[in-house]
């Protein structure tokens, strides 16, 4: 993981826990998803409901 990607995923997992008020370990795993939804990744399909 580049210090790019890990300072992205950290300030937004920030926002995240104090927007939400939701526990640091949820932020993070939302952050994650987030970058990846973000960068296109292969792996992660994003449905349209």
């Amino acid at each position: 993981m580049t210090l790019n990607r890990l300072g992205w995923i950290k300030r937004r997992a920030r926002k995240i826990e104090r927007f939400y008020g939701v526990a640091r370990k949820l932020a993070i795993y939302d952050a994650r998803l987030d970058y990846l939804a973000f960068q296109g990744a292969p792996q992660l399909k994003l449905v349209q409901s």
